[in-house]
C-alpha cells in the first residue's frame, strides 16, 4: 500500500490508492531534470518509477518488468524519446501498445507534431507541474484510444475529435476507408496488404488500477466519516453526469447511425467512467450493470438488430433507476433479480 501523507485531502489520498499501483520508466538525459520528474510522480502517488539516462536500458527494463508507462525526454542518449518510442512501436517490440508521455523542453507546433507522428499517447513541456502530469496521466488511464497499425503510423489513433458526435444535420467527413478492427493478435503479424488495422481501446491498465485500489480499502476506511459523506455526495454528482453521457450514447446508436463506432466508442467510454466513480463510493450495482452494459456493446452490438436496441435500452433505464433509489449494495433479492434478468435478456440477443 502507498504511503498516504496525514495531511493529504480526499482526493489526493484517492489518488493515491489508484496510481500508487502504477509502475513507470522515466529516461532523461538530465539527471536533476530525472529526479524532478520522479519528485512530481511521487507527490500524486506514483512511486514505483525506474530511472535512466540510456534509452538502450529503458528498452531492456520494458521488456523484463511489469512497466505501465515511459516517461521519455525527447533529448535523451544514446537516443531521445522520439527514437525510443519508434522503436518501441515497431514489431520487435516488448510492448508495442506501451503507454508513452514524451517531455519536451518548448511547447513549438514542430516538437508536438513530430512526437504525435512518432505514436506517443501525451506531451508534456518543461517543467511541468503536479496538477499537468495528472491530468495527462488520468488521460491515458482513463481515456485510453484505439491503436492503429498502418503502414506510415503505428500508435494511439491521433484523431481525438473523431470521437464526438457530428452537429445534427452534418455527415461525418470521410477521408479514407475505415481500418479493419482487429484483436491483440494481430500486433505480432505480417500484413501482405496496406489497409489500416486499428485495435480497440484497451481498459486492461484501468481495470487493474482500480481493482487494486478496490480491494485495498473504501471510502469509509480512509476518510473520517463526515468527509467520506461529502465524498459519496460528491461521486453520486460525478455518476449523474456519466450518467448523461450513457444517455446521450444510448440515443446516437438508437437512432440508426451508418456507421454505428462514434456511438461505441462514447458508450464504452461512458459506462467505464461511470464505473470508476461507482466502485469506491460503494455502488456496487451501478457498476456491476455498467460493466455489464459496456461489455455488451464492445461485444456484441450490432446497429442492424433492433433487439440489441432492446438490451441497451434496459440496461439505461436500470442504471438509472439505480443512481435515482440510492441503491448502494448489490447482495439483495432486488438486486439479484435486476441483474439476472438483464443477464437473460443479454443471452437471448446474442
Amino acid at each position: 500500500m502507498p504511503a498516504i501523507p496525514e495531511n493529504s485531502s480526499a482526493a489526493q489520498q484517492l489518488a493515491y490508492l489508484r496510481l500508487g499501483h502504477l509502475q513507470a520508466v522515466v529516461l532523461d538525459y538530465d539527471i536533476p531534470s530525472a529526479q524532478m520528474t520522479r519528485k512530481v510522480l511521487s507527490t500524486i502517488g506514483v512511486t514505483q518509477t525506474l530511472l535512466t539516462r540510456d534509452s538502450r536500458e529503458a528498452f531492456t527494463w520494458i521488456g523484463e518488468k511489469p512497466v505501465d508507462l515511459l516517461i521519455a525526454a525527447r533529448e535523451s542518449r544514446p537516443e531521445g524519446g522520439l527514437e525510443l518510442t519508434r522503436r518501441l512501436r515497431s514489431p520487435d517490440s516488448p510492448n508495442r501498445t506501451l503507454p508513452i508521455l514524451l517531455t519536451i523542453t518548448d511547447n513549438l507546433s514542430d516538437s508536438v507534431r513530430e512526437g504525435i507522428d512518432a505514436g506517443v499517447n501525451e506531451i508534456i513541456s518543461k517543467p511541468f507541474n503536479v496538477r499537468v502530469m495528472l491530468d495527462r496521466l488520468t488521460a491515458i488511464i482513463d481515456q485510453p484510444r484505439a491503436f492503429i497499425l498502418a503502414p506510415n503510423y503505428i500508435g494511439p489513433d491521433r484523431r481525438r475529435e473523431s470521437q464526438r458526435v457530428p452537429p445534427a444535420g452534418v455527415a461525418e467527413r470521410r477521408t479514407a476507408p475505415p481500418p479493419l478492427v482487429v484483436g491483440r493478435e494481430a500486433l505480432g503479424e505480417v500484413f501482405a496488404d496496406s489497409k489500416p488495422r486499428l485495435l480497440k481501446p484497451d481498459y486492461a491498465l484501468k481495470s487493474r488500477l482500480e481493482a487494486a485500489a478496490t480491494r485495498m480499502a473504501g471510502l469509509e476506511h480512509i476518510l473520517p466519516q463526515a468527509e467520506a459523506a461529502r465524498m459519496g455526495e460528491d461521486f453520486l454528482q460525478w455518476m449523474l453526469l456519466d450518467m448523461d453521457a450513457v444517455r446521450q450514447a444510448y440515443r446516437l446508436l438508437s437512432s440508426g447511425p451508418t456507421d454505428p463506432r462514434t456511438g461505441i466508442e462514447n458508450m464504452c467510454k461512458a459506462t467505464m467512467a461511470l464505473r470508476t466513480h461507482a466502485l469506491p463510493s460503494g455502488y456496487a450495482l451501478a457498476a456491476r450493470v455498467a460493466i455489464a452494459l459496456h461489455d455488451f456493446t464492445q461485444r456484441y452490438y450490432d446497429v442492424a438488430r433492433p433487439q440489441h436496441n432492446v438490451v441497451l435500452s434496459k440496461h439505461v433505464e436500470s442504471l438509472q433507476a439505480i443512481l435515482a433509489n440510492r441503491l448502494t449494495g448489490e447482495d439483495n433479492p432486488v438486486a439479484r433479480e435486476l441483474v439476472g434478468e438483464l443477464q437473460l435478456l443479454v443471452k437471448r440477443s446474442i
